[in-house]
């Protein structure tokens, strides 16, 4: 950041893409390793005047944290034999969240925010799209129609919790 200013690039915002999760723990929302310690990147981030902004999407890899807390409380999409719906499409065994489950939008919702707690000022909603047919949504919903507006209750979650927080 410093380097940048020092050449006459305007930064306001600092994006950190995929790789800020740890490698097959998509998406758990914790900082890698790699980073050390969040907190005072951060912090340090956050006093030079740069906003900071993390990438997501609504899939959950089964190496996640979250992936057992979310198939225990029934918070992703379920296949018809009540099993839950798993794809290999961007991390192993992904699970995705079901936005029609009031209780899953506040536990993704709740993950999101102790990262704008934390210091994230935005997010990247990435995703949200090649969401299957063949599966069961928690409210009944058609999968044919949510096939396309599954993308929209995701990024209305997300853009209502910034702006709460702004």
């Amino acid at each position: 950041i410093t380097k940048m200013r020092e050449y006459g690039i305007p930064l306001d915002v600092f994006h950190y893409d995929a790789c800020w999760m740890e490698d097959f723990r998509m998406c758990n929302f914790k900082w890698a390793d790699r980073f050390g310690d969040p907190k005072s990147m951060l912090d340090y981030v956050k006093k030079l005047g740069v906003k900071v902004c993390v990438w997501i999407n609504p899939y959950v890899g089964q190496h996640s944290e979250l992936f057992q807390e979310g198939v225990k409380n029934g918070y992703f999409l379920h296949k018809k034999d009540g099993s839950v719906w798993q794809s290999d499409y961007f991390a192993l065994g992904m699970a995705i969240v079901d936005f029609t489950n009031p209780d899953a939008c506040k536990w993704y919702r709740d993950k999101l925010a102790a990262l704008m707690d934390a210091g994230v000022d935005v997010f990247k909603t990435d995703f949200a799209e090649r969401i299957p047919v063949d599966v069961v949504w928690h409210d009944g919903s058609d999968p044919k129609k949510m096939h396309n507006y599954y993308a929209y209750l995701y990024q209305e979650l997300v853009h209502g919790l910034v702006r709460e927080k702004l």
